[in-house]
């Protein structure tokens, strides 16, 4: 994959990024936040994981996919120069091939997991917010 192409998948991303980090510091710093406020939260929230958990899966797949060939590469050149092949200089060697894929990959990965958490705390505060209304959904 292109640094190009990866410079776009973040692009691409940025306004989801721009909502679970508008959402993450109104939960960290606004302490009278009403019900509202919550309802809405959790419907973008839930929208942002529908478009980053795809996302993060394919990433995952691609820097598999593009070190275990560089991997295989690597292993294929030594063994037909008829050098001696070190399994583990060569795995650091492919890792480093996907370097820019596995940042990118991270970056996802850990706005998913911020996404995930401010989820669970929008359910927790609608859950206090109906337990102490007795509201059934």
């Amino acid at each position: 994959m292109t640094e190009e192409k990866l410079k776009q998948i973040l692009k691409e991303a940025k306004p989801t990024f721009g909502i679970i980090d508008k959402i993450g510091s109104e939960l960290r710093t606004i302490t009278s936040l009403d019900k509202t406020f919550y309802y809405r939260s959790l419907d973008q929230l839930s929208g942002c994981y529908t478009y980053l958990s795809p996302l993060l899966g394919k990433l995952q797949a691609i820097k598999k996919n593009n070190e275990l060939d560089a991997y295989i590469a690597k292993k294929n050149e030594i063994e037909v120069a008829g050098t001696k092949f070190v399994s583990a200089a060569v795995e650091k060697e492919a890792s480093h091939t996907v370097k820019d894929i596995r940042l990118v990959r991270n970056v996802v990965e850990g706005y998913l997991k911020a996404d995930e958490n401010s989820i669970n705390t929008c359910k927790k505060h609608i859950g206090g917010y109906e337990k102490e209304h007795n509201v059934t959904t």
